[in-house]
């Protein structure tokens, strides 16, 4: 709700979702992670996707890799374009061929109305 919040007053999404993306994917300690929430099917189903075609992604802690989708998905939704998303994921330190994966797995699985942009 505070990403929201930020994005809609300051119009800073990009840097916003950079940073969050960064401690997200970096496993940085300020990241705490909230109360323990089993994953649903359709994300356990988007990890094993992603760390298939990314083994990379193997030392990546799966709701964090659950969250990097989701926030990819409403950056999608406010307006940027996968390219964009690409390369914000690019600039938090992953490869493209890492940061395609990661796009692509989030739209196939959590905003799959972005489909026609893939």
């Amino acid at each position: 709700m505070t990403v929201m919040r930020l994005t809609n007053e300051g119009g800073n999404m990009k840097k916003i979702i950079a940073i969050v993306t960064a401690l997200m994917i970096g496993g940085s300690a300020l990241v705490t992670a909230p109360a323990a929430q089993a994953l649903t099917k359709k994300e356990i189903r988007y990890v094993k996707l992603l760390k298939s075609e990314a083994p990379e992604l193997y030392v990546v802690g799966n709701k964090r890799l659950v969250k990097s989708g989701k926030l990819t998905c409403r950056y999608l939704r406010s307006g940027a374009t996968v390219v964009d998303a690409i390369e914000l994921i690019e600039d938090a330190g992953l490869d493209q061929d890492t940061a395609i994966a990661i796009v692509a797995a989030a739209v196939v699985f959590f905003c799959p109305e972005e489909e026609d942009y893939i």
